[in-house]
């Protein structure tokens, strides 16, 4: 509680004199905020109102704040494109690309989701919904529930970002990309039951394991490929 915000500025300037990248000093303050957030919880710092760090700046003396770049987002025309030209080519991809375009899913949510997440109606109501106008609220094609996320960095499969399971509506060109694509075996995947982390449950995959992606290097792929 004897800190002040001049000793968290101390601690940006020292590791800013040993050369440490933005990146760096950012998590150098984001750490301490956490651990006095922790101290203030767990009543271990008393007499204060916030972390020292809370307010300080990491750019130093000389430093400028470099400016923000424009991220790279396609438009729906070349979306389109990409997704004519990768179906035409037979890339191993378009499933993925033409799934995520049309339901907003995360990469990591896609690799993990198994095939009985997802629900489809019947064949023969699917083909009394195909009468109704485009916009009619009534053709719901079924829908996917979102629940498991694969992490990468710690590499087993988890919760979604936001912790919460949710889902997702199937529209009438996703519903026929659907009916064909969940014929084929894409092996199963292993999750860990949530009451009991000794117990693993085995599910059918709903896409196929492809290179890179269970690296969290999926990017770099679709970069090439466009």
């Amino acid at each position: 509680s004897s800190l002040s915000i001049g000793d968290a500025r101390d601690v940006i300037k020292l590791a800013f004199d040993k050369n440490a990248s933005i990146n760096l000093r950012k998590d150098i303050k984001r750490t301490i905020n956490i651990i006095f957030k922790w101290g203030f919880e767990e009543r271990k710092i008393l007499g204060m109102g916030k972390s020292p760090a809370k307010d300080i700046e990491i750019l130093c003396p000389g430093e400028r704040r470099r400016s923000e770049q424009r991220p790279e987002i396609l438009t729906t025309g070349q979306i389109s494109t990409l997704l004519n030209i990768a179906k035409s080519a037979e890339h191993p991809w378009y499933p993925i690309w033409f799934f995520a375009f049309l339901t907003g899913m995360r990469t990591g949510e896609i690799e993990a989701l198994s095939k009985d997440c997802i629900e489809l109606v019947p064949l023969e109501i699917a083909r009394k919904l195909d009468l109704l106008k485009d916009g009619d609220n009534r053709k719901n094609y079924g829908h996917i529930r979102v629940e498991k996320a694969w992490k990468s960095k710690i590499r087993e499969y988890g919760d979604t970002k936001g912790h919460y399971w949710r889902l997702v509506p199937i529209n009438e060109e996703l519903y026929y990309f659907l009916i064909d694509h969940l014929q084929d075996d894409f092996g199963t995947n292993e999750y860990r039951c949530s009451n009991d982390v000794n117990k693993v449950i085995h599910q059918d995959r709903a896409f196929p394991v492809l290179p890179y992606w269970k690296r969290g290097d999926q990017a770099r792929v679709l970069r090439l490929f466009c």
